[in-house]
């Protein structure tokens, strides 16, 4: 069974996908308490359940060929390899969104994984929540994101991928101020400063819909 909060359309608001037409999954449970986390309700609430084969059927008759899997944390449901892949068996394209702290290497090859580096401000302990064995495990197509909500994440974050190396090809690292705590043209400004080779990255649904979910 699976535990699901809500689906609905939507387009892809974070990663190099941005902007593209999705299903969102939003699977329930959250093994992290991220300060600054937009979508507190998704830890706590048990969703309804959803057989696996029901969720594959659904998905297949909404005529989207593109989901994308979040929460919460998507991997802590013990369906979701299976889930993901019977996506990528009837031919749908699978993004799943993880926090970063529970493993990634058992999922399918062919899902699209967009990894949290969670930086300390993320946590009321101020210890950073990130699986450093994640680093080995990315593929290419995966994407790193820095999710900055303070200065002092920044210059964490810097120093941290500064001081791995990266497997190669990685798609692309995306550093992403958190909403209301840091404003966009400030991070860009610290990126260029330090000439960051990475992509600097907002997220873009917050700016069309703010905090309004299931449109």
């Amino acid at each position: 069974m699976l535990q699901v909060i809500e689906i609905y359309p939507c387009f892809i608001g974070e990663g190099l996908e941005t902007g593209l037409p999705a299903l969102l999954v939003r699977l329930a449970g959250c093994n992290l308490r991220c300060v600054w986390c937009d979508t507190a309700f998704a830890q706590t609430e048990a969703g309804r359940s959803m057989p696996l084969n029901d969720l594959l059927y659904f998905v297949k008759e909404s005529g989207h060929r593109r989901v994308l899997l979040t929460g919460g944390e998507p991997l802590q449901c013990p369906e979701v390899n299976d889930l993901c892949a019977g996506l990528l068996r009837i031919g749908v394209q699978v993004i799943l969104e993880t926090n970063g702290s529970l493993p990634i290497a058992g999922l399918p090859r062919g899902v699209v994984r967009i990894v949290d580096i969670k930086c300390p401000d993320s946590q009321p302990d101020g210890r950073p929540a990130f699986l450093m064995a994640n680093l080995a495990a990315l593929l290419p197509g995966d994407q790193l994101k820095v999710c900055v909500a303070s200065r002092g994440d920044y210059d964490w974050a810097r120093r941290l991928l500064e001081t791995q190396r990266l497997p190669i090809p990685v798609t692309a690292v995306l550093f992403s101020p958190v909403w209301d705590k840091v404003p966009p043209r400030t991070l860009a400004q610290w990126m260029q400063e330090d000439r960051l080779p990475y992509r600097f990255h907002v997220q873009m649904h917050k700016f069309v819909w703010g905090e309004q979910r299931g449109v």
